[in-house]
């Protein structure tokens, strides 16, 4: 049976060679812990989309369909900690920040993991995460893209089954110790 299509998840650049975008890419990708630039690239997607549809937004005319989709958008910016706390029933306020909200990097891999300190580095949290020794809330990550929402972000751990959690030794600490002990 064939798969549905969906919609892309992604859009690559349209100048493919732009010397100071690969250059900016390159960056974001060490900083972050990015396995490749579709990574990124699904990330600025996502982003765009949440612009276009604030932008949508702004362009209505209807007064109510501001006020119902701008706090629905401004509550999920919200709740992903790209955006301050909203009054959503000042229409102005809503307005303003529809105009101009930033969007910044929250990978879980970025804030959580070394806030928390569970990881040396970004590389460190993203095979942690892989290796599904992550949980947030009790619930296993195993998806290195997963956004945190801010609520969430304290609750930030090692899963309770996890090897990284137990006092056991490993096979090389038990070498050494039965070899020091000779």
């Amino acid at each position: 049976m064939a798969r549905s299509k969906g919609s892309k998840r992604y859009s690559v650049p349209l100048k493919p060679y732009d010397k100071d975008r690969l250059i900016d890419e390159m960056k974001i990708l060490g900083e972050f812990g990015l396995k490749n630039k579709r990574e990124l690239w699904t990330i600025k997607k996502i982003c765009d989309d949440y612009k276009v549809r604030a932008k949508d937004l702004l362009i209505s005319t209807n007064q109510d369909e501001l006020i119902v989709s701008g706090r629905t958008l401004l509550s999920k910016l919200v709740k992903l900690g790209i955006i301050s706390d909203v009054d959503y029933r000042d229409l102005e306020d809503i307005r303003s920040n529809l105009e101009r909200w930033k969007i910044s990097w929250r990978e879980d891999y970025n804030i959580g993991y070394l806030i928390s300190g569970l990881a040396n580095s970004v590389h460190q949290a993203r095979a942690m995460i892989i290796n599904r020794h992550i949980c947030v809330d009790g619930n296993v990550v195993d998806q290195p893209g997963f956004m945190v929402p801010v609520d969430k972000e304290g609750h930030i751990d090692f899963y309770k089954y996890s090897p990284l959690v137990s006092d056991k030794l490993g096979r090389s600490k038990k070498r050494k110790l039965k070899l020091q002990g000779e």
